[in-house]
């Protein structure tokens, strides 16, 4: 690791190798491929179940949980199923989709292959690798935040990677943030009432939908 950063700055290698540049590349070349619509909440990659499939998200937003417990939410324009590339090991971590996806869906072996045959194919795997522990990352530090604070991190959190029209369907309610920021729902309900400006319409229509 030493090694790379004296070769490689860090921001430029995710700069060049960014997913949507990888995904360019594939469409160019002759490996296999195909569009899918993805229903909300379909897991598309099993933790402790090897994948034969890679997948780069075009629309939508993918949750990554581990024991049902939720660690992170990737947002489109990322690929799933590279993070284990280079081994035999069965995945750590569950995607699902949180939304209604659009993919492109790539066969494993073949992406694998392609990337052997690039010069430096093993700097796409470790910008997305890094990409997705920086969202693992920083969504682990608003789990560790007390009260209040919490909750408007992750409300803050899923503004942010939840365009608008994405939001809407999700129409997350008191459960959803419970589960993400491991509270109870009582409590996500008591703060939302204190601070009522933090209430979204979606947020509004997505407990109703709850009841």
């Amino acid at each position: 690791m030493d090694n790379m950063h004296k070769l490689y700055n860090t921001k430029d290698v995710h700069k060049e190798f960014h997913p949507q540049r990888l995904v360019q590349l594939l469409a160019k070349s002759s490996l296999s491929a195909n569009t899918l619509e993805i229903e909300k909440g379909t897991k598309m990659i099993e933790e402790n179940h090897l994948a034969d499939k890679v997948y780069f998200v075009m629309k939508g937003v993918v949750g990554i949980e581990k024991e049902s417990e939720i660690y992170a939410y990737l947002p489109q324009g990322n690929f799933l199923g590279l993070e284990n590339m280079v081994s035999s090991e069965p995945p750590f971590f569950t995607f699902y989709a949180c939304t209604k996806l659009e993919v492109r869906v790539f066969l494993r072996e073949e992406v694998r292959q392609y990337l052997g045959y690039l010069q430096e194919g093993w700097l796409f795997l470790y910008a997305q690798v890094q990409t997705m522990r920086d969202y693992i990352r920083d969504c682990r530090l608003i789990k560790r935040e007390k009260g209040d604070r919490k909750i408007f991190l992750t409300l803050a959190l899923m503004k942010e990677i939840f365009p608008d029209e994405l939001l809407e369907e999700v129409k997350f309610n008191y459960r959803e943030i419970s589960r993400f920021a491991g509270v109870k729902e009582d409590t996500v309900r008591k703060i939302l009432r204190e601070h009522p400006y933090l209430q979204t319409e979606s947020l509004e229509r997505g407990e109703k939908g709850a009841n």
